[in-house]
């Protein structure tokens, strides 16, 4: 399995998003974005990342770092 790389920090902000609002239109609206360029943040995030799911995505990074301190950013 390859190593997972760092996310960049858009796509660490999609993720914050995704997880305060908990809903990926919700999350694209909220950054002034397009839910499809949003959606395209966070595939690329999982690939990354190398999980399946926004819940892995969200889960892995959680272990990783505080997601919560980010959001309150």
């Amino acid at each position: 399995m390859a190593r997972a790389r760092a996310l960049t920090p858009r796509q660490l902000d999609a993720v914050v998003a995704l997880l305060a609002t908990g809903n990926p239109k919700a999350a694209a609206h909220s950054m002034g974005i397009s839910p499809l360029t949003f959606r395209n943040l966070i595939a690329d995030a999982r690939i990354r990342v190398g999980v399946e799911s926004n819940e892995q995505l969200i889960f892995r990074l959680s272990k990783r770092r505080n997601l919560r301190s980010a959001k309150a950013v």
